[in-house]
């Protein structure tokens, strides 16, 4: 996978004591961003591990970190 260098962005959960940050990365040529957590340790990427796409040209901060949080809690880690 592409990413355009230009575009990247942080998420982060930090309410009742968790300090959790994931990073999201812009497809080349595409309206899709893939999100990245260092999930139990296992890190298949330099970012950690692709836990999900979001289909969406511009992504903000605001509904980034809420994706990220939904899957953080379905998850478990919240």
């Amino acid at each position: 996978m592409r990413y355009d260098s230009r575009y990247h962005l942080h998420l982060g959960y930090y309410e009742n004591s968790h300090d959790l940050e994931a990073v999201a990365l812009k497809q080349e040529n595409e309206a899709v961003w893939d999100v990245f957590f260092n999930c139990n340790d296992e890190q298949s990427d330099e970012f950690g591990t692709r836990i999900f796409s979001i289909t969406q040209d511009d992504l903000d901060y605001g509904t980034g970190s809420s994706l990220f949080a939904r899957w953080l809690a379905t998850h478990g880690y919240i």
